[in-house]
């Protein structure tokens, strides 16, 4: 079966590009932020952790131990704590950014491989339901307090598993459910029980949810100057991205061609991973020593050369991993950064 999907490539290159605004927006956007933008900010994520499920699923080998998508699993982990020490210089393990959270969830989706897609639906539905059980009887929003590296590693520091759970940028609950759903997606997809009627009812779902949206919309403060509107995950916007997702997902797979030109894009959602470790370095090393300078040009204009510049250093990375230039480099130090 092919594995290497376009459609999908170019849905994960769309992602990116509405992470990149959403994560330099705390940088580049002064003022009032509408409501219209917070919502378009908060698409990304889920896409993006749904299609890590998806893909995990369609590149299975059954019946095989499958060890290299356990240790893929553990370098995305590695990955998530290297870039908090060393690019945002935190603890890791303490406010558990997204790639922790898809390296825990490919984690759990690996050990319930060869189970039924029954028993997944209702471990995907326990998630669904405890998140929204827990998250009006908890604190949701935790305070930054001593997570810099600098600060004595106090015990209850090393690892904050309520975090991980529950109140991080990005817990388990209810995030878990996306990457679930995309696996269970991907079986779908391999047994070729997607068709038009199934991705008109995502659509006709997706619509709904969207009106539902409209009539309860979500009311957060900006948390930590991030503009998202998952802090926390509420259930106009669970179901409104859960469909959408749904839907965008389906019809990307019907992709198998593309113009030559979107084929171009598509190349950055190949090197997703290489990606977000760059972009965090721009924002953490450039944009953020900048943030406090009055610039004359336009947010619109900064996102195009920030979204620019990173094609143009994928582009970059492709040729020399066509040379074999970084092979002196250990495969895990390759892996963690994405250089592959």
């Amino acid at each position: 079966m092919k594995t290497r999907l376009p459609g999908i490539d170019l849905l994960r290159t769309v992602a990116i590009f509405i992470m990149i605004v959403a994560n330099a927006s705390p940088y580049l956007v002064k003022g009032s932020i509408s409501y219209e933008f917070r919502l378009f900010c908060s698409l990304a994520a889920p896409i993006f952790i749904f299609l890590s499920g998806f893909v995990l699923s369609i590149t299975i080998k059954p019946g095989e131990k499958n060890w290299a998508k356990w240790r893929n699993a553990g370098y995305l982990i590695a990955t998530g704590a290297f870039i908090d020490t060393v690019i945002w210089g935190i603890k890791p393990f303490n406010t558990f950014d997204i790639l922790y959270l898809i390296g825990f969830s490919l984690l759990i989706n690996l050990a319930i491989i060869n189970s039924s897609l029954a028993f997944k639906g209702i471990i995907w539905l326990a998630v669904i339901l405890i998140h929204f059980a827990l998250h009006t009887a908890i604190n949701y929003r935790f305070t930054n307090s001593d997570i810099l590296v600098g600060n004595s590693l106090h015990a209850e520091h090393l690892f904050e598993y309520k975090r991980l759970f529950f109140d991080g940028w990005f817990p388990l609950f209810p995030w878990l459910s996306f990457s679930m759903l995309g696996s269970i997606v991907g079986e779908i997809y391999k047994k070729k029980w997607i068709n038009n009627y199934a991705i008109f009812l995502s659509i006709l779902a997706c619509a709904l949810s969207f009106i539902y949206l409209v009539y309860n919309p979500i009311l957060q403060d900006i948390r930590n100057g991030y503009v998202e509107l998952f802090y926390p995950v509420e259930l106009p916007y669970f179901l409104f991205t859960t469909t959408l997702t749904l839907a965008v997902s389906l019809a990307a797979i019907q992709l198998l061609h593309l113009p030559s030109f979107f084929l171009h894009i598509a190349k950055l959602g190949e090197h997703s991973l290489f990606v977000y470790v760059l972009h965090t370095v721009i924002i953490s090393f450039v944009l953020q020593p900048l943030a406090n300078v009055d610039f004359s040009i336009k947010p619109v204009y900064s996102y195009s050369i920030f979204i620019l510049l990173v094609y143009v250093l994928v582009k970059g990375l492709q040729f020399v991993l066509k040379k074999n230039y970084l092979e002196f480099i250990p495969n895990p130090i390759r892996q963690i950064l994405g250089l592959r």
